[in-house]
């Protein structure tokens, strides 16, 4: 939620690299757009064209505006195809 578009791309390609097995970050996930940042401000993120996570965890922010933050979970290895 802090990255620039570019800085997101470089830690997915560093992360798919680092043959972990799972990566669990925050999305929103009723959103289809991502809006560029400089890197240190905030925005809501999309999923960033990922695949379906294998796993969605609401975090239920009372806010009606970030309703649909949640946790979202990602075999790594579904990453990189």
């Amino acid at each position: 939620m802090h990255l620039s578009n570019r800085l997101v791309h470089k830690a997915l390609i560093r992360i798919v690299q680092s043959h972990s097995t799972y990566l669990l970050t925050t999305t929103f996930a009723a959103r289809n757009k991502n809006h560029n940042i400089p890197t240190g401000k905030w925005r809501p993120l999309a999923p960033f064209n990922l695949p379906r996570p294998a796993r969605v965890i609401n975090e239920g922010d009372s806010d009606a505006t970030y309703s649909d933050k949640s946790l979202g979970l990602w075999k790594i290895s579904d990453l990189s195809g």
